[in-house]
């Protein structure tokens, strides 16, 4: 074997997930969106044409350049005019993301029911699926599949994970303290001073939870076809503590006078929820993901605020509360082209919406006035001002080198099954370092890196190797990306071909068990390969 490169590789589980780009090419012909049509009743419209829809893409009115229509009903004539839907566009892929942090195993229960339903029942061929429960931490109950039997044991696993939280909010919480010190002397003081600590650890979830959400999107980064990702949740506020301080206020105006009033507000941290909300709605349309939320919330709190002495306000808190992450998930749907639906929750109705969806929508496609990489506004219209558009309201032009930086970490947590270039990964013994390991890494990969004239008596090429790491609860390490160069004689080139090539690295992990991704790419043909390995060092 051929060592062609040697490197120091630190990659720390703590840091976020990034990406390093070097390389600015972009190579996109056509952005290809997926609409949804229904009239003002939710009947989907079949059989429109290109000259039925508007496209702008920031604000500047684009050319449509082809139209499909996938239609469950085969037997209805297709429109005139229309295109064959290309077969890779045809796979459909779902993550179903349960929140066990927020949700009543009562209502989980029957979550995992009609999920269940669902993959029996709408499942075709060639379909896969993910399951993920969400526990203040990110648990990957099963990797895209399309085994039935293994997506039904891990919906069923999703059952034994309740957080004890979701069995009392902090709505509640707050609400039993504050009545609690009403009749004190510093008694809005005592409870501003609850809700504010409530707000910020609601905020803090709701960020990590954000990132879980980021993060499970981007299993399904680089492949083709319809990605869906469901999440049945009751906690992911717009404004996170707005209700607590709402209610607060509420509570105490009757016991204050003057100047002493109750105004109380979130603080600035608190605000900007809206932020990360609109993050997760790029990721998600950078990967043409659409996304469904349902919010199934229900009284939760086994020590209800009724049973409590002390003057309720009229319309409590928990109202205030559904429709704080009411707006959130409505927010969500409508910036990706999805539904938020809220409870009292019939799952299997939420579930037959999608179903619905994915069986009558029509794909545009148009070519990007120019090519500069970053995030562009889309809006789709219907010239029939009855119908209603939904379809994703950004994408993004993205490098060559953050595609590959993407599917390196999809690779993580979902196994690219199939590879271009043949290449494996194995680690060596690990060495303690401080409280972290040290462990080398060998790539291997053939010697069929494309090479090129250099000259009149040379050859040049290169690969470039990218990796990452990442745990089962879904910390990720940023993706280190090393560009390789390689080159030599024309009379020596049989001889390079003869043994593979290997790239060395020496990576720093934490404790526990970790995934190894790599990914490389031949600079010269953009011939890809993946490889993943476990680590486990004590």
């Amino acid at each position: 074997m051929r060592s062609v490169a040697a490197a120091l590789l630190v990659l720390c589980l703590a840091a976020p997930l990034s990406a390093q780009k070097l390389s600015e090419s972009i190579e996109v012909h056509v952005v290809n969106v997926d609409v949804v049509v229904t009239d003002r009743t939710g009947k989907h419209i079949t059989g429109l044409t290109q000259d039925d829809f508007e496209i702008f893409e920031d604000q500047r009115p684009q050319k449509i350049t082809n139209l499909y229509e996938v239609r469950a009903d085969a037997a209805t004539p297709a429109a005139t005019a229309q295109e064959v839907p290309p077969k890779e566009t045809q796979q459909r892929r779902f993550v179903f993301f349960i929140d066990n942090d927020s949700l009543h195993p009562m209502v989980r229960d029957q979550a995992v029911e009609s999920i269940k339903k669902f993959i029996e029942q709408q499942f075709r061929p060639g379909d896969e699926a993910s399951v993920v429960s969400w526990n203040n931490g990110i648990q990957i109950l099963q990797e895209l599949t399309s085994d039935k039997a293994a997506l039904n044991k891990a919906v069923d696993r999703a059952r034994g994970l309740s957080s004890p939280t979701s069995i009392s909010s902090d709505l509640g919480r707050v609400q039993q303290h504050c009545i609690r010190v009403a009749d004190q002397p510093r008694g809005y003081e005592d409870c501003i001073n609850e809700v504010r600590v409530a707000a910020m650890k609601a905020t803090l979830t709701s960020r990590r939870m954000t990132n879980a959400m980021r993060l499970a999107i981007t299993t399904m980064a680089g492949m083709e076809g319809k990605k869906v990702l469901v999440l049945a949740s009751t906690r992911l506020p717009e404004r996170p503590g707005y209700d607590m301080y709402i209610w607060a206020n509420q509570l105490f105006t009757p016991r204050m006078r003057g100047f002493d009033v109750a105004m109380a507000r979130p603080m600035e941290e608190t605000r900007n929820q809206k932020e990360v909300l609109d993050e997760l709605a790029r990721t998600a349309n950078a990967h043409g993901v659409t996304l469904y939320l349902l919010n199934a919330a229900v009284l939760t709190n086994p020590m209800p605020i009724e049973n409590l002495r002390g003057p309720i306000p009229m319309d409590g808190g928990s109202d205030l509360d559904r429709e704080n992450t009411d707006a959130a998930f409505q927010m969500l749907a409508e910036k990706t082209g999805g539904v938020a639906v809220r409870g009292p929750l019939n799952f299997d109705d939420a579930l037959a919406t999608v179903a619905r969806d994915l069986d009558s929508y029509y794909s545009l496609g148009y070519r990007p006035s120019n090519y500069v990489r970053g995030d562009r506004s889309i809006t789709v219209k219907a010239r029939n001002r009855e119908y209603i558009v939904r379809a994703r309201q950004g994408y993004a032009l993205k490098s060559f080198d953050d595609q590959m930086s993407d599917q390196v970490v999809a690779n993580i947590f979902a196994p690219r099954r199939s590879s271009n270039w043949n290449i494996s990964a194995r680690t060596g013994k690990p060495q303690r370092d401080g409280r972290n390991f040290k462990v080398p890494v060998e790539v291997v990969m053939p010697s069929t890196v494309m090479l090129l004239p250099k000259g009149e008596d040379r050859l040049a090429g290169g690969f470039t190797v990218y990796i990452a790491v990442g745990s089962p609860q879904g910390a990720v390490s940023t993706v280190s990306r090393s560009p390789q160069p390689v080159g030599m004689k024309r009379t020596d080139e049989a001889e390079f071909r003869k043994e593979p090539m290997v790239f060395s690295a020496v990576l720093t992990v934490a404790p526990g068990e970790n995934f190894l991704s790599i990914g490389v790419v031949d600079q010269v043909s953009n011939t890809t390969g993946f490889a993943r390995t476990k680590i486990v060092v004590q």
